[in-house]
């Protein structure tokens, strides 16, 4: 991974901002245009955009929104990713910014993950290896928080999937960091743990949230906010201890706990 060898671009993009440029490699088979997809879910999804050409995700560093623009180059087999950040004004720590992003988009995006194994694994099962090969590049993607990952989960409890994603596009739209530039027009990020802590459950139910899932979000970000509930410590316990400490909280079943293992960890 060349996350540090960046190209750097100067310029405004979408109507001001500054704008930086670098590319990562990535581990193949590659294809974003997939894995994109099983990021987004719908497409009326507007946290996760795809337009076709370019994935785009609001992300914050430092407290800055910074919007992220990534296209594929390169082929299937031998794959690059271009990466554009912009935001409303400089960023008081550029290569930061680049460090954090990268990261980020390691783990949304699966670009390290070596699948040769899975696919060998089920290529001859009659069923899952036609899939396997027709989906080759198509890495499994994570959410980038587990706390974005659990306030999915409770979201599209027991809703079709079309409407869970319409009320985390609203709670986003709400709540979440804005951008009003960048390289696909701009947009509005999820909410962390601190944008949430403090909302009152009533702006919930505008949004269209039961009082159980606002309760349950609500205490899911003060505990985060407050230090009682460290959730980026989970990458480090195995799937039974992890399991077991999702259970404990508000609003988490085994449905949610699972999801958050698949998608969160």
């Amino acid at each position: 991974m060349t996350g540090d060898d960046m190209t750097e671009g100067g310029g405004v993009t979408g109507g001001g901002g500054d704008s930086k440029q670098f590319e990562l490699d990535v581990r193949p088979p590659f294809r974003l245009d997939l894995t994109a997809w099983v990021l987004r879910r719908r497409p009326d999804n507007h946290v996760d955009k795809w337009d076709g050409t370019t994935y785009q995700r609001v992300l914050r560093v430092d407290g800055t929104p910074i919007d992220v623009a990534v296209t594929q180059r390169g082929t299937d087999d031998r794959p690059r990713l271009a990466v554009t950040l912009t935001a409303a004004a400089a960023a008081s720590a550029a290569s930061r910014a680049r460090r954090e992003v990268t990261a980020r988009l390691q783990r949304m995006l699966g670009l390290d993950l070596d699948t040769a194994a899975f696919i060998q694994h089920v290529s001859s099962d009659p069923a899952i290896g036609p899939l396997a090969r027709r989906f080759s590049g198509v890495k499994p993607p994570r959410f980038p928080t587990v706390f974005e990952c659990l306030v999915n989960s409770i979201a599209c409890q027991q809703l079709t999937l079309t409407f869970g994603i319409q009320l985390l596009d609203r709670l986003a739209c709400a709540h979440g960091p804005r951008t009003p530039t960048g390289a696909n027009g701009g947009g509005f990020g999820f909410p962390e743990p601190s944008d949430l802590a403090h909302v009152e459950p009533d702006a919930f139910r505008a949004l269209g949230f039961s009082h159980a899932k606002a309760r349950a979000i609500i205490e899911l970000a003060q505990r985060v906010t407050g230090g009682a509930l460290d959730l980026d410590g989970f990458d480090r316990l195995d799937d039974a201890a992890a399991a077991a400490q999702l259970l404990g909280l508000r609003g988490i079943g085994r449905w949610s706990a699972e999801y958050a293992l698949l998608r969160g960890l």
